[in-house]
């Protein structure tokens, strides 16, 4: 009996030295516990005199009380207030700050030049913020949403202090949730190698961040908490108005780790308008930014570089996008930002979840004549594959069709079609086929690169993707039916793809370039390979990068990477913290 009572207390007493070890290496730790007290204060120092209510809030065991400033008994200048902890001064290099909300008021940068972050030792004034150090996670709050305002210390502290340096009404209305500090070396780096690993869990935070020139409720995002519930099918909405100029954006901001560089990141989306997903218009609004406690770390606008970058189909069947960057400095927070201009609407975005991977993830689901998991080849004969043209006129043709099956990914075929107003009854196509039948719910398609130009949404009338088993048809996408597209992870490139889901089985694909109604000179394509991936359970996910095959991949609730369906213990989570 003792020596199993011994037993459990042992387990009991290790579990509370690895929660206790990993607490320890959270980031935003909330300064409390023994010897932590906290204080009104004003220009002078404490006042007690000028403050009515209980501060216990702030420094209590619950992250959720707070002190609402409105309780000073006068907005006189530099009322603030103190975190002290009698029992530890915090070294140099610690980030220090408030969790803070303003109800239903915004964070703007008038009220964030107002406030100032100090820190003292022993009653001695260390250093104190600026408007160019204060920073805030993220740059302007939402209406009801708790907000980081901290810097990055270079002097020892063991009191932190929030107040302001003119009267300002909004700032009545401030709630402070509690202090805190943390050495932002000690925050361990997530580097699990999972791909499409779900930024979410109870470590994350949301965050909604608007213009000054934004007013609720003419642009708002609805259901902010499902971008980082862990549901890969639940999405907030982000609502522009139009006519309505400025810049919105959403984030999720881990607390606990921090993101290495080198991987990607960024969000899975979904235009409300599916005709926008290939607009230069579209893609040059929308801009996606990392950043490291508060600070800038990388920022990409998804049409730089001149052509379209970023873009992948992530739902078979499904107009849902991912758009990334790859990262050069690590994070632990990642935003979507949609600026809308002059002459653009965007209307409404859905935005499911945000994700970071190694660059390496991507299927090996080209169809080659070697090197790839899926053998093939050419489908010769005039009726599968057209011809080089004739006599160097200006017709339809296709020249090097070898070069979508070879293993070189860099090699493309070539496909010429020409003006709509001389030669419109022509067409250029070339058909792949695979040395097995293929099942149905397999996503295939053509990887393709427009010419001379950036592509736009036009040009997916002039395109047609067509399955086969044997010589019957038995899947056709088109532009107006069910027709894919799509863009890969590449840099300053116009490469996209297009395709559809089977419904059949199949052993043959056929893509087929029209010179289209309102194209007045030759246009070209390159086309650089074929592509099938197979999804067995039809959830949505390929085979290769299914975890839970017969079960659903898109609920990830504590955000380690793994499904929960494919995860049976809480090893993991606790190594995650989310």
């Amino acid at each position: 009996m003792t020596k199993k009572l011994f037993g459990k207390l042992a387990a009991m007493l290790m579990m509370l030295i690895m929660s206790t070890a990993v607490f320890a290496q959270q980031g935003y730790e909330p300064i409390r516990g023994m010897g932590v007290e906290a204080k009104p204060v004003n220009n002078s120092g404490i006042c007690l005199a000028c403050y009515n209510g209980n501060m216990n809030p702030v420094v209590d065991a619950s992250l959720d009380n707070s002190v609402n400033m409105g309780n000073f008994a006068s907005l006189i200048s530099g009322n603030g207030i103190s975190v002290k902890n009698n029992n530890t001064t915090y070294p140099a290099g610690y980030i220090t700050g408030f969790n803070v909300d303003l109800g239903t008021s915004f964070i703007t940068i008038d009220l964030l030049s107002s406030l100032r972050i100090s820190t003292y030792k022993n009653g001695v004034l260390q250093e104190t913020t600026t408007s160019s150090t204060l920073l805030s996670v993220p740059a302007f709050g939402g209406s009801k949403n708790r907000i980081f305002l901290h810097f990055k210390t270079s002097k020892e502290f063991d009191e932190v202090r929030l107040y302001q340096t003119n009267v300002l009404s909004v700032f009545s209305a401030m709630n402070v949730y509690y202090a805190f500090a943390f050495d932002p070396t000690k925050v361990p780096t997530d580097n699990n190698g999972i791909c499409d690993d779900i930024i979410a869990g109870s470590g994350v935070d949301g965050n909604v961040s608007g213009s000054s020139s934004f007013l609720a409720p003419l642009s708002y995002v609805q259901n902010k908490e499902n971008i980082g519930d862990g549901n890969k099918n639940s999405f907030g909405k982000i609502v522009l108005p139009i006519g309505l100029l400025g810049s919105y954006s959403v984030g999720v901001l881990d607390k606990n780790q921090v993101y290495p560089a080198g991987n990607r990141t960024g969000f899975v989306i979904e235009p409300d308008d599916q005709g926008k997903l290939l607009s230069a218009e579209f893609l040059k609004n929308i801009t996606i930014e990392t950043y490291l406690f508060g600070q800038l770390q990388d920022s990409r606008q998804l049409s730089d570089g001149g052509g379209l970058i970023n873009i992948k189909v992530l739902g078979y069947g499904s107009g849902k996008q991912k758009v990334t960057l790859t990262t050069t400095k690590p994070f632990n927070e990642v935003r979507l930002k949609i600026t809308q201009t002059v002459g653009f609407n965007l209307g409404a975005l859905k935005v499911y979840y945000a994700f970071e991977e190694p660059i390496s993830c991507e299927c090996d689901d080209k169809i080659q004549t070697s090197g790839s998991a899926v053998p093939g080849n050419i489908v010769t004969g005039s009726n599968w594959t057209s011809g080089p043209g004739f006599l160097g006129l200006i017709l339809a043709k296709m020249t090097s069709p070898e070069a979508i099956v070879d293993n070189n990914p860099s090699n493309y075929a070539t496909a010429t079609v020409p003006a709509a107003s001389i030669f419109s009854i022509f067409s250029a196509f070339a058909t792949v086929s695979s040395n097995s039948v293929l099942p149905a719910n397999t996503m295939a398609g053509f990887t393709v690169e427009k010419a001379g130009n950036l592509l736009g949404v036009s040009v997916l009338e002039n395109i047609t993707v067509t399955l086969y088993n044997g010589n019957s048809v038995t899947d056709t996408f088109t532009s107006s039916g069910s027709l894919i597209s799509g863009n890969f992870f590449t840099t300053n490139s116009n490469k996209f793809y297009v395709g559809g889901k089977a419904t059949k089985p199949f052993n043959r694909m056929k893509i087929t370039f029209n010179s289209g109604t309102a194209i007045r000179i030759p246009q070209s394509y390159y086309i650089y390979n074929a592509f099938a991936s197979k999804d067995d359970d039809n959830d949505g996910v390929p085979n290769c990068f299914d975890r839970c095959p017969g079960g659903d991949d898109s609920i990830d609730n504590n955000g380690n990477g793994i499904p929960d369906c494919a995860e049976g213990c809480t090893v993991v989570m606790i190594s995650r913290q989310h």
